[in-house]
C-alpha cells in the first residue's frame, strides 16, 4: 500500500511527503528532512557514547579483577626465595619432611632471629641434612647504608637466598637477592631495626662467611689526604645558647678542596650572613639537601651536575666564621636540619675476627647451665652459634659449651635412634659402645660413628 502526495503541517508550513511501505520519502531541503537528520545524528552519537561507556566499564571491571588478583600474588614481585619456595610447592616437596623443615626454618629465621651488633662477621656451615635458615636482627641509624657481603665454600656452586626485612608493626621485605649477587647494599633513609635471612637451597651443604655493616651513605666532604678534623658536632650551643649547631664543622687548611659527597645536582650557590659563601646540592636518589658553608670560593654553578668527589669549593671562614680557624660547616636538611654525622662518619669500625675453633662446626656440645645438647653451626668473635633440637638458633660464649662426652656406655638392648621429634635416624645393636653427650628426662643424647640422636634411658645399663 502506498500513500502519495499527502500534506503534513510542520512548524506552520505545509510540506509534501510520500509514505511507502519501504520507508519515508520527503523533500531533501525540508525542515522535516533536517529534523530526521539531526535525530539520526543524535542517535548515532548516543550509540557511540554508549559503546565507549561499555568499553570503559569493561576496562574498570578487568582492572578491579586485576587488583584483586594482585593481592593474591599474581602481579606481585616475587623474591628469589619466594620463587624457589613456589617451585618446591609445585613439585609437592612441601609435603615431605625435608620440605616442611626448609619452609619452617625460613619462617623461624624471621620470627626468631639472633640479635647482633654491627659491624658483624660470622663464619659458619649449613649441613645439607639440617635444611635451616639463619636470621640476624640489628639496628641502623638514619643516614647509614646496610651492606651485606657473603662468601661461600664451595664458591659459586651453591644457590642461596638473602632477604632483608624492616621490622615495624610487621615485617616488610625491603631487599632480596640470591647467590648471583654476593654483595647487597640498601639505603633505608631512616633509623630502624632490620632482620636479615640467609638460607641455602634444599639439601645443599654450604660453608660461608657473612659480613653485615652499617656504613655511611655519603662520602666525607673533605678528602682524607688533607687530614680533615671534626671540631664541632651537631647540637652544640651557639650564641650563648640562643641556638644550637645544625651541622658539623670540619677543620682543614684554608682553600683545601671541598668535594661533593654524592652524585647529584647543585641547587643553589649564594652568600648569606651566617654561612658566608655557600653551596646547596641534592644527592641523586635521596630526599635530602646538603649544605656547604664558610667557603672561601665556590667552584660550581646552580643547576650543575656533579659526581661524588668533584671539587665544588674551597675551605674558608666567610660569614660569621671570620674570627675562627678555616673550616667547612656541613649540614643536611630534610624537612629541617638533621644530624649529618651518620651520613659521613669517617670513624671506621673493624670486623672482629673469629677467635674460636671452627673445626667444632657440625659437632654437638652441652650448653651450661642445664646440659642441653646443641649443634655448633657457626662462630663470631669469641662466640659460637648453636642450634637446638627445636631448630632455635642462639649465639653463646665459648666458655658455656662443653664438647667432652659425659661418658661411654654399652647398650644393653638394640635401640632406635631418633631426632627427638619422632623421626627414626637409625638403629644400634645390643652391646654397641656409644658416647653419652647429654642426658634429659627419660632420654639420652648419644653419638656413635658420627651419628647423633636420642634413645630411651631404659636401654642403658645403670651405673
Amino acid at each position: 500500500m502506498r500513500y502519495r502526495n499527502k500534506a503534513f503541517l510542520f512548524t506552520g508550513k505545509r510540506v509534501k511527503f510520500r509514505v511507502e511501505v519501504k520507508g519515508i520519502q520527503y523533500p531533501q531541503n525540508s525542515e522535516l528532512h533536517r529534523f530526521w537528520s539531526a535525530l539520526r545524528r543524535a542517535f548515532c552519537c548516543f550509540l557511540k557514547n554508549l559503546f565507549m561507556r561499555l568499553i570503559i566499564i569493561v576496562f574498570l571491571l578487568v582492572l578491579i579483577a586485576g587488583c584483586k588478583t594482585a593481592k593474591n600474588g599474581l602481579f606481585k614481585t616475587r623474591s628469589p626465595h619466594e620463587a624457589y619456595a613456589d617451585r618446591l610447592k609445585e613439585a609437592k616437596l612441601e609435603a615431605t619432611q625435608m620440605g616442611k623443615t626448609w619452609l619452617n626454618g625460613a619462617s623461624r629465621a624471621l620470627s626468631q632471629p639472633v640479635g647482633v651488633t654491627l659491624p658483624f662477621r660470622e663464619q659458619g656451615y649449613f649441613p645439607p641434612d639440617l635444611a635451616h635458615a639463619s636470621g640476624y636482627s640489628f639496628s641502623v641509624n638514619k643516614g647509614e647504608e646496610i651492606v651485606v657481603s657473603i662468601k661461600t665454600t664451595p664458591a659459586n656452586k651453591v644457590l642461596y637466598f638473602i632477604d632483608l626485612y624492616e621490622k615495624a608493626d610487621k615485617l616488610k621485605r625491603v631487599a632480596a637477592a640470591d647467590s648471583s649477587l654476593p654483595l647487597m647494599k640498601f639505603y633505608p633513609g631512616k633509623a630502624g631495626v632490620y632482620v636479615l635471612r640467609l638460607q641455602p637451597e634444599l639439601l645443599s651443604g654450604m660453608g660461608y662467611i657473612i659480613e653485615i655493616a652499617a656504613s655511611p651513605s655519603l662520602a666525607f666532604p673533605v678528602k682524607e689526604e688533607h687530614k680533615p678534623r671534626i671540631i664541632s658536632v651537631w647540637g652544640v650551643d651557639r650564641d650563648g645558647g640562643i641556638r644550637s649547631h645544625e651541622g658539623i664543622d670540619i677543620q682543614a687548611p684554608k682553600r683545601t678542596p671541598v668535594v661533593a659527597s654524592a652524585d647529584g645536582i647543585v641547587t643553589r650557590v649564594g652568600e648569606n650572613n651566617l654561612g658566608g659563601k655557600v653551596v646547596f646540592m641534592r644527592p641523586e636518589g635521596k630526599n635530602i639537601n646538603l649544605y656547604y658553608a664558610h667557603l672561601d670560593e665556590q667552584l660550581v654553578q646552580s643547576g650543575q651536575r656533579v659526581k661524588a668527589g668533584d671539587v665544588i669549593g674551597l675551605i674558608g671562614n666567610t660569614g660569621n666564621a671570620k674570627n675562627t680557624v678555616p673550616h667547612l660547616h656541613f649540614g643536611i636538611y630534610e624537612n629541617g636540619a638533621i644530624d649529618p654525622l651518620p651520613f659521613i662518619n669517617p670513624a671506621k669500625k673493624e670486623f672482629l675476627k673469629v677467635a674460636v675453633d671452627t673445626a667444632r662446626f657440625n659437632h654437638y656440645a652441652r650448653l651450661t647451665p642445664g646440659g642441653t645438647p646443641v649443634k655448633v653451626i657457626g662462630a663470631s668473635a669469641g662466640n659460637y652459634k648453636v642450634i637446638s633440637n627445636t631448630g632455635a638458633e642462639s649465639i653463646v660464649k665459648n666458655s658455656l659449651l662443653t664438647f667432652k662426652p659425659l661418658r661411654t656406655i654399652n647398650l644393653k638392648n638394640e635401640v632406635l635412634l631418633t631426632d627427638g621429634r619422632g623421626a627414626i635416624i637409625t638403629s644400634f645393636p645390643k652391646g654397641k659402645t656409644v658416647s653419652l653427650v647429654a642426658s634429659g628426662e627419660r632420654h639420652l643424647f648419644i653419638e656413635a660413628d658420627g651419628v647423633h640422636g636420642w634413645i630411651e634411658d631404659a636401654d642403658v645399663p645403670s651405673r
